[in-house]
């Protein structure tokens, strides 16, 4: 099992596994479940960023030990899609400074003989946790796993968080338990669930890359993100941009993060 923070009910409900390879390059896999899938059969972007985001992570905060790190801001592209699994995420770092630590990571799908899906890099602030790091470093070659008592057939990734479209382009969160993160704060893989959820209620198409900046946590709730239409852009074949913030209405409406998710051409605009 994973120690410390990493006991978080996302951790758990995610069924992540996580190997130490050595100078601080870290391989996760995640499963591509059914409930982690959306409408297309792919797996979901929030799971993706999920995946990212632990392995650079874990390599980002052993490189800062005994500090640790929170992510900043993460760039994915996408290339192809994750439809049989695990995928499996190689991460390192970059560089690793005082205050930040820049690392990468590239995701695999097993299932369809390693095909490459995606390429991301991720920032991260250095700090220093008032309880310590919240994981060890392990040993080379050790496999750490996340297990879940989940049984039976299980609800979408949407509806097990409450995600919910209060209107075109608006979804909203409450701050459940199983939303939050061991700082007590909303997760960052479900700032992607409701960009991508408050994306695909203005967009039909296929998501192919995510920028999203971290501003501030989202403690009270309920989370709420608003989409809006950038202009296509003819660089990329006519892709469609849409900014997505998220924000904390319960915290004189804070600004949590700012995302810009690329949908493939083929989208169409409700």
């Amino acid at each position: 099992m994973l120690t410390k923070g990493f006991k978080d009910n996302l951790s758990s409900w995610f069924e992540i596994a996580a190997r130490h390879e050595g100078d601080l390059r870290i391989t996760t896999w995640v499963p591509v479940r059914d409930d982690l899938r959306g409408a297309d059969g792919a797996l979901r972007l929030a799971a993706l960023t999920f995946a990212v985001d632990s392995a650079v992570g874990m390599s980002a905060g052993f490189s800062a030990l005994p500090n640790w790190v929170v992510t900043t801001d993460i760039d994915l592209r996408i290339f192809a899609d994750a439809r049989v699994g695990p995928v499996r995420t190689e991460a390192h770092t970059l560089r690793a400074g005082r205050s930040q630590v820049l690392a990468e990571a590239r995701l695999y799908d097993e299932g369809q003989g390693d095909l490459l899906v995606g390429h991301a890099t991720a920032n991260h602030g250095a700090l220093s946790p008032e309880n310590g790091a919240p994981l060890e470093l392990f040993p080379v070659g050790e496999i750490l796993r996340q297990s879940s008592s989940h049984a039976g057939v299980r609800p979408q990734m949407s509806d097990t968080f409450g995600a919910r479209v209060v209107e075109p382009g608006i979804v909203e969160l409450d701050m459940v338990d199983n939303a939050r993160n061991p700082w007590g704060i909303l997760h960052g893989c479900l700032h992607t669930l409701l960009a991508e959820d408050a994306a695909r209620s203005l967009v039909d198409g296929r998501i192919t890359g995510v920028s999203i900046r971290f501003m501030a946590p989202v403690r009270v709730g309920p989370a709420r993100a608003h989409a809006t239409l950038l202009a296509s852009s003819a660089s990329s074949a006519g892709s469609v941009t849409v900014r997505v913030e998220v924000r904390d209405p319960g915290a004189h409406d804070r600004l949590g993060s700012l995302a810009l998710i690329t949908v493939h051409p083929e989208a169409n605009v409700r």
